[in-house]
């Protein structure tokens, strides 16, 4: 489920039709890497979440996407510390991303594509890079 909208109104429906677990696309929490995944939530969303999950004794999870765009050694650290204070009930970690053609992430790469950046295989012409298998 996407993080972003979710209030107290919606928890209230989903515990009473006896939803016991959701689990959230997070990706990151990083401003930048959210930005760049083209995500709108931010981390104040995710500390509401956590709060109102915990709240209404509703498990949660975290899935986070890490390897996008501009991430880096100090952006994964800076997610999973934020997660961990967030204390969801379970988290999911998928490393690397696999870029689909006529994505905005898709357009990105093959304008900025840069040897060497967390990117495998030839890009400039291989049309086949971001074939799904």
């Amino acid at each position: 489920m996407s993080p972003i909208p979710f209030d107290e109104n919606f928890i209230k429906l989903l515990k009473k039709s006896g939803c016991e677990g959701i689990n959230f696309g997070v990706d990151s929490t990083h401003t930048m890497i959210l930005k760049n995944l083209g995500r709108d939530h931010n981390l104040e969303d995710l500390e509401s979440i956590s709060k109102l999950c915990s709240k209404y004794k509703i498990r949660f999870m975290f899935d986070l996407l890490l390897g996008g765009p501009g991430e880096d050694k100090d952006t994964i650290k800076y997610t999973i510390d934020s997660v961990k204070k967030l204390n969801p009930t379970c988290v999911g970690i998928s490393y690397g991303i696999r870029i689909y053609p006529g994505t905005t992430l898709s357009s990105m790469i093959r304008k900025d594509a840069s040897p060497g950046k967390n990117l495998y295989g030839n890009i400039s012409s291989n049309n086949n890079f971001l074939r799904p298998v």
